[in-house]
């Protein structure tokens, strides 16, 4: 906030800038005492000082407020996705670097293909890379936020969307399709995106569900295996992937449900529950372990660590 003693007006402001509420619609709350309507008192008069918690509630409004408001964070929204899409597209460019065809020391992106020979990127190609790469792990934070009780599920996922299809984009536009089926990312991120369309209760494309969702199966399967084979190799029986699968499968049944498949539906959603329940650890599960691993060596097992060896 401005200046050594700022006023309740400076705070409303500074509130209207994070929220997008405007400064009339606010009613400002500190440790239960309500700041008022006098934007000239000083916040240090009513005893509101740094690291304190600042309540805000809506005032009643007209119809009218409400769409002005809701068109302004929409506004807020647009321009915070714009921004960090930039800045994505400054970081691939700050990462690619020229080469003659060899691998150098400055070279910033390595993709690999499944025998582990090194897959050569022009700067086109790596800086498309790049940015969906960042922006699909925005998306994913946008996502995390949504599920949190403080947040506002439906911004949070339609933020997400936002990200996830730019990414979306940004790996389309590799010109080599080679290139792109070796990006893990590419599968997860068509998921993702039909995650957030199913949180959304956006079923009007439901042509597009059966694209995103057909591409993330085979992308999966391509990179972990038919069978998950190779997942396991790399990554052990107990990898965080297996928890795709139970997302992908539940989207598929979802989307047969709502195309009037109801013997289709019931198989993908049994097998979705059934995928569930094996990645589920009871809790006496947990305890037991770590009391019979303290019991025969005298140390303590970390609950982390204990449910992963579960």
């Amino acid at each position: 906030l401005p200046g050594d003693d700022p006023s309740v007006g400076d705070l409303r402001a500074a509130v209207a800038a994070a929220s997008g509420v405007r400064p009339e619609r606010q009613k400002l709350l500190a440790g239960g005492r309500n700041l008022g309507d006098n934007d000239q008192a000083s916040l240090s008069s009513l005893n509101v000082t740094d690291g304190k918690a600042i309540m805000l509630l809506l005032k009643p409004g007209t119809a009218e407020a409400a769409v002005e408001e809701e068109k302004a964070l929409e506004t807020q929204h647009h321009a915070h996705v714009d921004r960090l899409v930039q800045a994505a597209i400054d970081i691939s460019h700050r990462e690619v670097h020229d080469y003659d065809g060899r691998r150098g020391e400055d070279f910033a992106l390595e993709l690999t293909n499944q025998h582990g020979d090194l897959v050569m990127l022009e700067p086109a190609q790596q800086q498309a890379l790049v940015q969906g790469l960042v922006l699909h792990q925005r998306g994913r934070a946008e996502a995390v936020r949504g599920c949190r009780k403080d947040e506002d599920s439906a911004r949070a996922h339609a933020r997400a969307l936002a990200f996830y299809r730019r990414a979306r984009a940004a790996f389309d536009s590799v010109d080599d399709s080679g290139i792109v089926s070796a990006v893990d990312n590419v599968p997860y991120c068509c998921l993702d995106e039909v995650w957030c369309l199913f949180m959304l209760g956006d079923t009007r494309d439901l042509e597009l569900w059966d694209r995103l969702l057909a591409r993330a199966a085979q992308g999966l399967a391509r990179a972990h295996g038919a069978g998950l084979e190779r997942l396991f190799a790399l990554k052990g029986r107990n990898c965080p992937e297996r928890a795709l699968y139970p997302r992908l499968h539940l989207l598929q049944g979802v989307l047969r449900v709502l195309r009037g498949d109801s013997e289709g539906a019931s198989a993908l959603l049994l097998r979705a529950r059934e995928e569930c329940r094996r990645l589920t650890v009871r809790r006496g599960d947990v305890a037991s372990l770590r009391a019979v691993v303290a019991a025969q060596d005298g140390g303590a097992v970390p609950e982390a660590l204990a449910v992963r060896a579960l």
